[in-house]
């Protein structure tokens, strides 16, 4: 392959997750007829999701282990997701990134390492805090 024909990591992310869009089509019937939900990605808003996530898994793959392709990266998911539970990352996010890269890599979250579990009390927002209204 020539260089002109190479892709970008970020090309190849976006290419990979749009072959598995499955815009229209029903989640529900898919599981009814046991059609495997695992290859499709059924709303733009969760695309938009994992490629962000993706991307940024990428990114960190091409800056620390100089990776050129998809294939490349797989083997440094899992430092990737102990390097975020280790900076503090919440438990939601963690499992959203493995999701994103479940589904980037057509496989099992099971395959990468366990995520810390998911406390409700433990929810933080990030939203301004409500100060009342004075009345007049």
């Amino acid at each position: 392959m020539g260089h002109k024909n190479k892709k970008s990591l970020i090309c190849q992310v976006s290419e990979n997750l749009k072959g598995k869009l499955a815009i229209g089509e029903s989640k529900h019937q898919d599981k009814i007829n046991n059609i495997d939900s695992a290859t499709k990605i059924y709303s733009y808003g969760t695309y938009n999701v994992y490629l962000q996530q993706c991307i940024q898994f990428v990114k960190y793959c091409k800056q620390e282990h100089k990776c050129k392709t998809l294939d490349e990266c797989k083997i440094y998911a899992n430092e990737y997701l102990k390097l975020h539970i280790e900076k503090g990352y919440s438990p939601y996010t963690i499992k959203l990134q493995v999701a994103a890269l479940s589904k980037l890599y057509s496989c099992s979250s099971t395959e990468f390492i366990p995520t810390p579990p998911r406390k409700r009390k433990n929810i933080t927002r990030s939203r301004n805090t409500n100060i009342p209204l004075s009345h007049k």
